[in-house]
């Protein structure tokens, strides 16, 4: 699978190893800066656009983080997986991203559907329930920024952006 990354009419690849990690996790925590310029966290289920580097998931109308991305749309994503005793097998991804909300209905119910097909629609339908396009608005995040890490080493992942492909 490859994943092209997009940013100021650039694209670059991500490694396969950091591709393997987005598309194999289950949730991510979203970080946004709430009205009382605090920070707010929340588990997310997501999904990764086919072939793309954004990461789309659904937030609820009311929900504070909502609210947070209309008057700021930077927010922080952070993937993680930790080993119960060895910290040196405990890695991660942490992505500073960009956000669009749409409230467009195909928007919603196709990210809903992408849900369905990742986490099967018994578990998606538990979570978020059955009526979605009225309830829920689609984020999609766009990185800017990609740290990752395996134990306790970190380190900062540039894409080597080239020109896009004029057709």
């Amino acid at each position: 699978m490859k994943i092209n990354c997009e940013y100021n009419g650039q694209t670059c690849d991500l490694p396969e190893f950091m591709i393997h990690f987005l598309t194999k996790s289950s949730f991510l925590y979203c970080s946004t800066i709430n009205v009382n310029k605090k920070p707010h966290i929340q588990p997310l289920i997501f999904v990764i656009e086919s072939g793309k580097c954004s990461l789309t998931f659904l937030l609820y109308n009311q929900s504070i983080m909502k609210k947070s991305l209309h008057r700021n749309p930077n927010l922080s994503l952070t993937i993680d997986k930790t080993h119960p005793i060895n910290p040196f097998w405990n890695s991660g991804i942490m992505i500073e991203a960009v956000s669009q909300l749409s409230n467009a209905q195909k928007d919603v119910q196709l990210c809903y559907e992408n849900l369905q097909k990742k986490y099967n629609s018994d578990n998606v339908i538990k979570i978020l329930g059955i009526d979605i396009i009225q309830k829920y608005t689609r984020l999609r995040a766009l990185p800017k920024k990609i740290v990752f890490w395996k134990g306790p080493h970190f380190k900062q992942f540039w894409c080597k952006y080239r020109r896009k492909k004029k057709l």
